[in-house]
């Protein structure tokens, strides 16, 4: 209980300094009043105007009294009407997520480890308190739905057979089968052809850390990044989860191609992405290397294959550069 009646009760202090500091004690009491619903907050906050306006410097000490007795009443009220509307939906949300947590499970639909999520949300609702805490809660609940939907729609697709004419689903550009058609054809024309592979380092970290969500977005956001600064005729794969490969018709030397990717490599690539909690600027690093389309096309493949299976961290030989948005490897 906050009391004035010391000051009122001091015969130094005159009615002018008590009404300035009713005043005064009106503003603070309506500025940091606890934040519930809006609407009864402007409600309260206009009383506590409407008292402060009638206030009269003529008033009495027992008047003052009397008046402040009446707004502390009305934040009491206020405080117990806005605790029972902060608490309200963690009981809803407490729940909601203990329903989705086992409907899911009992139908299978959610891996173990979103379940162990669901649960953790569950468990974390009791003790949440105030509106930025239940708000935190209600975002985890709706990334992690977001990646079981995902993983769900993955599962599905990898249940169908790839359809060689379909783009990728998550880039937009072409599939391996289309990558390998066009190696085919690359070998037995003119002009003479380089293949440019592209390993994106961190994406499984991406992915364990914030989810395929933030996985996919990464990798789509650095295949746009690279499309847009290729030449007109060139060709963008998806090779594999992690790699991309272009195919380049060049009638230059190896160096000349090699020379020409390690400067598009070299721009500075990041990209920023929402989580549950916060917005994070994400560097993109990848390590690189050209191969001539000189070979046939099952060994140009293995040589694809081997590069994007090498450890990110294992050096590229000789031809390999640290620059800050791509590590290139021979």
């Amino acid at each position: 209980m906050i009391s004035l009646k010391k000051f009122l009760d001091d015969g130094d202090a005159g009615e002018q300094s008590l009404l300035e500091i009713v005043r005064l004690l009106l503003e603070g009491i309506g500025q940091y009043a606890i934040e519930g619903d809006p609407d009864d907050l402007a409600t309260f906050r206009g009383s506590l105007q409407r008292l402060a306006n009638s206030l009269e410097r003529d008033a009495t000490r027992a008047e003052l009294l009397a008046q402040l007795g009446s707004v502390l009443h009305r934040m009491e009220d206020y405080n117990r009407r806005t605790t029972l509307y902060l608490h309200r939906p963690a009981g809803e949300w407490k729940d909601l997520a203990a329903t989705l947590t086992s409907a899911l499970a009992s139908m299978a639909i959610a891996s173990e480890q979103y379940n162990r999520r669901l649960e953790e949300i569950a468990a974390a609702v009791p003790a949440a308190e105030g509106v930025d805490e239940i708000h935190r809660i209600q975002r985890l609940l709706a990334t992690c739905l977001a990646d079981i939907q995902q993983e769900s729609l993955q599962g599905r697709m990898d249940s169908v057979p790839a359809a060689t004419n379909g783009p990728d689903p998550v880039t937009g550009f072409a599939t391996r089968a289309q990558a390998e058609e066009a190696l085919a054809q690359a070998w037995q024309t003119e002009p003479a052809s380089y293949v440019a592979v592209m390993v994106l380092d961190r994406l499984q970290i991406f992915n364990m850390r914030f989810g395929n969500t933030v996985g996919d977005e990464v990798f789509r956001f650095f295949g746009t990044f690279l499309n847009r600064q290729l030449r007109t005729g060139d060709r963008l794969f998806r090779w594999s989860d992690s790699a991309l490969m272009a195919l380049l018709p060049r009638p230059g030397r190896l160096e000349m191609v090699r020379n020409e990717v390690s400067r598009l490599m070299e721009a500075r690539c990041e990209h920023t992405v929402q989580t549950a909690s916060r917005t994070i600027l994400l560097p993109i690093v990848a390590r690189w290397t050209v191969f001539p389309c000189m070979a046939a096309p099952r060994l140009l493949i293995q040589k694809i294959d081997a590069f994007a299976a090498r450890d990110s961290h294992r050096s590229g030989g000789p031809h390999r550069t640290d620059i800050p948005a791509g590590r290139a490897g021979a």
